[in-house]
């Protein structure tokens, strides 16, 4: 076999023929492993994207939300409640009078 002669045994070839298929046996299964591990990790890329990309459209649709609450309350008319300083107050955080609680 490519120029050189084989001289021995059938049992010695047969045990060569053992370390040859365990040394395989082992290389396949680090190829297997480590294409376990690649797509595990894909796939929790994948789940965090998606929880990302849920938590963007959340704030985009809290956006949007506020912009038309604020539309609406200019369409109607409404005063905008503003502190001393001149900068407006949150309805949430100031009393009855328009004070900061």
């Amino acid at each position: 076999m490519f120029g050189y002669h084989v001289t021995g045994s059938t049992g010695a070839l047969f045990l060569y023929g053992i370390v040859v298929g365990a040394v395989a046996l082992a290389g396949l299964s680090l190829l297997l492993a480590g294409a376990r591990r690649t797509s595990r990790r894909g796939r929790e890329a994948r789940r965090e994207t998606a929880a990302v990309s849920q938590d963007r459209d959340n704030l985009i649709d809290q956006r949007e939300t506020a912009r038309a609450y604020t539309a609406s309350t200019r369409r109607r008319g409404l005063p905008v409640r503003r502190d001393s300083t001149g900068d407006r107050l949150n309805p949430r955080l100031t009393g009855p009078a328009g004070h900061r609680a």
